[in-house]
């Protein structure tokens, strides 16, 4: 069974071949000029450069040991002093001098 006849499908596959090679005569220009400057960029060391990610929230404040002689800076999830083993203080109570 033929869907369409001869002339149809000539016009079809050559519409198909002229926004292809359309496509490549925008795209190919395009890579070369972008590879070239950025071969340019890293010799001559300038150009955009990427900023370095900042964290999106706050970073908890360690926790600090009440022990007057410790003074250890715990991790902020932890309960007990890693280094004298006292009982920290629970998060709402903690300031940030400990």
């Amino acid at each position: 069974m033929m869907l369409a006849d001869g002339g149809v499908t000539v016009i079809w596959i050559g519409g198909a071949l002229l926004v292809g090679l359309a496509g490549a005569i925008v795209i190919v220009p395009w890579m070369i000029v972008r590879g070239l400057l950025r071969v340019l960029r890293a010799l001559l060391g300038c150009g955009r450069r990427r900023q370095p990610l900042e964290p999106l929230h706050a970073a908890a404040p360690p926790r600090v040991c009440g022990q007057p002689r410790c003074g250890y800076l715990n991790r902020d999830a932890a309960r007990y002093c890693a280094r004298c083993g006292t009982s920290l203080k629970p998060l709402e109570v903690v300031n940030r001098h400990g």
